[in-house]
């Protein structure tokens, strides 16, 4: 349909180009079930430095709206000739070659284009001997993995990737377009973006590796169905991360919250395991509860899967009751304590999210917290 809308522009006759528009929006109508979007024209990704030849597709650096030219000829070492682009990817016909300086146009590719990505090493950072090494690659992500795959693919154990939100502002491009809430197309744009990076992600997956993605509320539907009909025969996990403890502020609702999705080989036996746990001493005695340093701590009964088979790492359970120590202390000393110092393992100690001034404790933050009224009479056990 994209690609139909473009060539609507281009018919000359008005009354033929008004009654195929009407045939084409009874076309949109239609529906069918799973994900439908429209499939975009190739993304295109910029090469500077590279000198333009004849031939080569070329952008205008001062050309807001991006437009691509093909050169035509290279008279002199500082200019250039070209000509707007056509509908076959080529130069169009019958328009007349203009002049351009060659630092003003930089050399484009469209994906799918022969292109041959290397790294050139910038800096690097060594840490101690024994430690993991880390690799920090700047680049079009979509080039980026297909470089992985010549060394990497089948061999990764966990890719974590927080795309675009594609919220509406302009805040992401394709083919150097800024997309917003104007673009009728804003989202199958998206989704046209993220199929061809999720497809060259799972190819680099080990058979039991692991991909997560994090999304709000804009594209989460969306997300969910694309990533069933990439990773079909994966379990597909959807938990919520609280991000902004005070509420985000927009109307309605005051969300704390954005989504991870986990697409995780069904194997049979749980890949994605919890934090290690300490045990509690506020709690009731003989309840065996566990306390988790990096999230809200609730009173649960130990079982199996609580604990390792092999016993917990004596290292891991030492380095979390430091931290927990520091955070009780911190916390003692404020003086803002609303709650008895043994009920301290109930509350947030310690959480790798945005602090500050307001928290999210209920004290600090009381309108956004509500109470729950159960009538007694009306609750049946059974």
């Amino acid at each position: 349909m994209a690609a139909l809308d473009e060539l609507l522009k281009q018919i000359a006759d008005p009354a033929l180009r008004e009654r195929l528009a009407k045939e084409i929006e009874a076309l949109r109508k239609g529906s069918r079930f799973g994900l439908v979007f429209e499939e975009h024209l190739p993304e295109v990704v910029e090469l500077p430095g590279l000198s333009p030849r004849i031939g080569s597709r070329v952008r205008k650096l001062e050309d807001p709206q991006g437009a691509f030219h093909v050169v035509t000829g290279t008279p002199s070492a500082k200019t250039i000739e070209l000509v707007p682009e056509g509908n076959n990817g080529r130069a169009a016909a019958g328009t007349r070659p203009e002049s351009a300086p060659r630092e003003g146009v930089v050399v484009t590719k469209r994906f799918g284009e022969p292109i041959y990505p290397s790294l050139v090493p910038v800096d690097a950072v060594w840490r101690a001997a024994g430690k993991p090494a880390h690799v920090v690659i700047s680049a079009d992500n979509f080039h980026a993995l297909q470089l992985l795959l010549y060394g990497h693919e089948g061999r990764v154990d966990v890719i974590y990737i927080d795309p675009p939100y594609n919220t509406g502002a302009r805040d992401w491009k394709y083919n150097n377009n800024y997309v917003d809430k104007t673009d009728q197309y804003r989202h199958s744009k998206w989704l046209s973006m993220m199929k061809r990076r999720l497809n060259l992600a799972r190819r680099l997956l080990r058979p039991d590796g692991v991909l997560i993605v994090t999304i709000d509320e804009h594209e989460v539907g969306h997300l969910s169905v694309l990533l069933e009909s990439i990773f079909p025969e994966y379990l597909r996990h959807m938990v919520t991360c609280v991000i902004n403890p005070k509420g985000t502020g927009k109307h309605n609702f005051g969300r704390v919250d954005e989504y991870l999705f986990f697409c995780v080989p069904n194997t049979g036996t749980s890949l994605v395991r919890g934090v290690p746990a300490l045990r509690s001493e506020a709690t009731a005695p003989g309840e065996g509860a566990l306390f988790y340093p990096h999230r809200p701590a609730t009173a649960v009964q130990a079982t199996e899967d609580d604990t390792d088979d092999e016993g917990e790492d004596d290292e891991d359970d030492e380095d979390a009751a430091e931290e927990l120590e520091g955070a009780t202390e911190e916390l003692e000393a404020s003086g803002k304590l609303p709650f008895p110092t043994a009920d301290l393992p109930l509350w947030y100690l310690r959480h790798a999210r945005r602090r500050g001034s307001e928290s999210g404790y209920r004290y600090q933050r009381w309108k956004q917290f509500y109470p729950i009224y159960i009538d007694e009479r009306s609750v049946v056990s059974r």
